[in-house]
């Protein structure tokens, strides 16, 4: 374990009362459930050449649960999602590199139940 770690550790062992969603946020990274890595995601968005993107997200047990984020190289947010059991659910916002929103949707377990709408690059509403 990483000194960062075992501070963290040590802190949430004397804590007597937490909000359980920050506690398992903290148990996550003390358990190393986050993953995160750098991808080649093929051309995106052609006009600015962002190909590479960082993602972030938690894992248990091999499974996707949790805020996903996936930014663009230049450092602006691409996708933000949230997973329950390895599906999609909740959110689900992609974003164009000059930081305007593309497409929001809500899912339920992996099924879109509704399109908020879609953006051009300029912000303009399409649907």
């Amino acid at each position: 374990m990483t000194p960062e770690k075992e501070i963290i550790l040590s802190v949430f062992n004397t804590l007597k009362y937490m909000d359980n969603n920050i506690a398992n946020i903290i148990e996550d990274y003390i358990q190393g459930y986050f993953e995160e890595y750098n991808r080649l995601r093929g051309v995106e968005d052609p006009p600015s050449r962002e190909t590479h993107t960082k993602a972030r997200y938690r894992v248990k047990y091999g499974i996707k649960n949790g805020e996903y984020k996936e930014w663009y190289r230049n450092g602006v947010l691409r996708i933000y999602a949230t997973y329950k059991d390895g599906k999609v659910h909740g959110e689900y916002k992609a974003y164009w590199s000059n930081n305007r929103l593309m497409l929001s949707f809500i899912y339920n377990e992996g099924t879109c139940e509704l399109c908020e709408g879609s953006w051009d690059r300029a912000g303009n509403y399409l649907f």
